[in-house]
């Protein structure tokens, strides 16, 4: 993702903390490593709040 994106791996770690916090995704913790994958249920909810 940092080459993807161009920013730092703190950088990184803290937007998908709050993406976290705010229920977007959802974490799987493998040993050491922390895999994300978008919260679909949360994400249409939160699309049609947006939306009104």
């Amino acid at each position: 993702m940092q080459q993807k994106t161009g920013l730092s791996q703190s950088t990184i770690s803290y937007y998908l903390s709050m993406l976290q916090e705010a229920g977007l995704v959802i974490p799987t913790r493998h040993g050491k490593w922390t895999y994300y994958r978008r919260d679909e249920k949360n994400i249409k909810s939160y699309l049609t709040q947006i939306a009104l």
